[in-house]
């Protein structure tokens, strides 16, 4: 059984180039990219590129575990399985009026982003921890 304190906020799937922006800070971005690049470096780590085609998240594992971004499928439905196999724990972090089948229908489409629940699916099936960078 998955236990977690920190409650998922439903968000929309889609989001516009100005909110984006504005929830990245605003900015720079630029500059940003290369600042994040000096922190890097020194760790051996490089920022790498994937499509932007809302499977982002599921294409960057894809390329960090097994090489090939283009197999990103694979990880997006082991969380989608991941979740329908424990509804009743994942439901419990959805507001009330979010039906866990209509969440799990939504994010099984092609496009739909990755969020709080399928990062820690993957979590879970992949026995790793995922570092990500939101800022």
């Amino acid at each position: 059984m998955i236990t977690s304190p920190i409650r998922s906020h439903y968000l929309p799937r889609t989001i516009s180039y100005k909110k984006l922006h504005y929830l990245r800070g605003g900015g720079n971005l630029k500059a940003r990219l290369l600042q994040l690049q000096k922190q890097l470096a020194p760790l051996g780590l490089y920022i790498k590129d994937v499509s932007g085609d809302g499977n982002c998240f599921y294409r960057a594992v894809a390329d960090q575990v097994d090489g090939l971004e283009a197999n990103y499928m694979v990880f997006k439905n082991l969380a989608i399985e991941f979740i329908s196999q424990n509804k009743d724990v994942f439901k419990e972090f959805l507001p009330s009026e979010v039906n866990i089948n209509d969440y799990i229908l939504n994010v099984s489409s092609d496009g739909a982003w990755g969020d709080f629940f399928e990062i820690l699916a993957l979590c879970y099936v992949l026995t790793e921890l995922l570092l990500i960078r939101l800022r």
